[in-house]
C-alpha cells in the first residue's frame, strides 16, 4: 500500500545483508564492526566544524600537540644495543645538534603551559588527549560553556607564546649551548 515505505524498507534490508556479507565472518556483531570502520573526527575537528574554534586555533592546536609530543618523546624509555655502538663520541650527521626551531616550538609549548594555571589539565586534555568538551567538562568539574572559552583563549595565547620565544633565543645562543653540552 506504501511504494516509498516498502522500498525504503527493502533498501535497508539490503544494507543490512552487505554489512552482513561483510562482516559476518569475524567475531562479534556485523553492525558493530561496520560502525567501527566509519571514520570519526576528533574532538578539535569537530570544535572547528561545529564553529566553535577557527580554522587558526585547529592550527595552533596541531602545533601545541606536536610539540608536546617532541617533549614527551624526548623522556620516555629507549633501549640501545651495546654491541653496535662503536665509540662514545657524538655523530658526524648532526643528529646531536637541536634545531633552533624545534628549541623555540619547546619553550613556547613550556611558556604557554605554565600560563594556564589550574585548568591546564583540562585544555591538555582536549589538546594532547583528543577527549571531548563535555566529557572533559564533566571530568574537570567545569562547565562547556567556560571550558570552551578557556579553549579558545588558551589557543589564541599560542601565537604570543610563539612570539616570546622567537624573542628569547636566538642562533647564537643556541650554538653557545651546544658548545656547552659537547
Amino acid at each position: 500500500m506504501h511504494p516509498g515505505l516498502s522500498d525504503a524498507e527493502q533498501l535497508l534490508h539490503l544494507r543490512r545483508l552487505q554489512i552482513e556479507d561483510r562482516f559476518g565472518h569475524k567475531h562479534g556483531t556485523a553492525p558493530t564492526h561496520a560502525a567501527a570502520q566509519r571514520r570519526r573526527e576528533g574532538a578539535l575537528a569537530r570544535l572547528y566544524v561545529s564553529g566553535a574554534i577557527s580554522l587558526g586555533e585547529l592550527g595552533a592546536a596541531e602545533e601545541i600537540a606536536a610539540a608536546a609530543e617532541r617533549i614527551g618523546s624526548a623522556v620516555g624509555v629507549r633501549t640501545m644495543s651495546m654491541e653496535t655502538r662503536v665509540s662514545g663520541g657524538r655523530r658526524g650527521d648532526g643528529s646531536f645538534w637541536e634545531g633552533l626551531g624545534q628549541v623555540r616550538r619547546e619553550m613556547a609549548y613550556r611558556h604557554w603551559r605554565s600560563d594556564l594555571g589550574r585548568h591546564a589539565g583540562a585544555i591538555e586534555d582536549l589538546i594532547l588527549r583528543d577527549i571531548g568538551l563535555v566529557a572533559t567538562a564533566s571530568t574537570h568539574r567545569i562547565g562547556v560553556r567556560r571550558l570552551r572559552g578557556m579553549l579558545v583563549i588558551a589557543l589564541g595565547a599560542w601565537g604570543f607564546h610563539c612570539r616570546w620565544a622567537r624573542d628569547c633565543v636566538n642562533d647564537d645562543d643556541l650554538t653557545r649551548a651546544h658548545a656547552r653540552i659537547a
